[in-house]
């Protein structure tokens, strides 16, 4: 008899004829502005619950205090409602926790620090930008003529699915100009699989296409854009065949 404990295969032993003491960890608020925290012991964890305003980006960057000791590591495990490792969107990493907030949610953070560094403080900040224009994915969006249309930037897909492998989401935009196009894909399901591609205003033309090398993509055009209409089309990767839980992203659009 086990007791899964944490993310992946983190189990812990029943120890009978002895008992555990079990109790509900208690979430720390975090509303975004820079906080510090200590782990105190080695691998405990620090349990935070933020709900960030709807259409945003948020950015949540963990990193060791001044003064921490040499190989501190904080690292985060990112939880949507309602806080289940089976659903994380982000496992535990030193990288920042990257989300869209589509809706009104709640999220959880898991920080630890996985080498066992202890006796030092961490600080935990979010970066919040909010879309200029939000649509849900409408079906049929699957062709560059039933695309749908992205004006203001940052533009937020939300919602958005691909129910099979030869699902496509098309997004028309209208580039200002001068600036290179930006679209990232986040998780929707943690195991969705999108893959990125930019095409001109004939819907053909490949300007770009994304690497495929994670589940998620982040592409940026190779050079400036001329002002006019261009297309991001959304398929899935071959490696991963879409099904539940590997269907659902949202798609982030900037022009930098």
């Amino acid at each position: 008899f086990v007791i899964a404990s944490g993310a992946g295969s983190d189990v812990t032993p029943f120890i009978a004829p002895a008992s555990f003491d079990l109790k509900a960890s208690v979430a720390k608020p975090f509303t975004g502005a820079a906080s510090t925290n200590p782990i105190g012991t080695a691998f405990n964890s620090t349990l935070f619950e933020t709900t960030p305003a709807v259409d945003t980006l948020n950015t949540l960057t963990i990193a060791a205090a001044t003064g921490a000791p040499t190989g501190a590591a904080p690292s985060a495990f990112l939880l949507p409602a309602p806080g289940h490792f089976a659903g994380a969107i982000q496992g535990s990493t030193t990288k920042p926790a990257v989300f869209v907030q589509e809706g009104t949610g709640k999220y959880f953070l898991v920080v630890e620090d996985l080498g066992g560094k202890a006796s030092y403080n961490f600080t935990i900040t979010n970066n919040a930008v909010t879309a200029a224009q939000s649509l849900a994915e409408v079906e049929a969006n699957n062709t560059s003529a039933t695309a749908q249309n992205a004006t203001a930037f940052p533009f937020l897909l939300k919602g958005a699915k691909l129910a099979s492998d030869v699902d496509e989401d098309w997004i028309k935009v209208t580039a200002p100009g001068g600036k290179k196009l930006h679209a990232r894909t986040l998780a929707g399901d943690a195991q969705s699989d999108p893959v990125l591609e930019f095409r001109a205003a004939d819907a053909t033309t490949v300007i770009a296409t994304s690497s495929d090398a994670d589940y998620q993509e982040d592409l940026v055009s190779p050079a400036n854009l001329a002002a006019g209409t261009y297309f991001i089309k959304v398929t899935a990767s071959s490696a991963t065949a879409p099904g539940a839980g590997k269907e659902k992203y949202v798609l982030w659009v900037t022009f930098d």
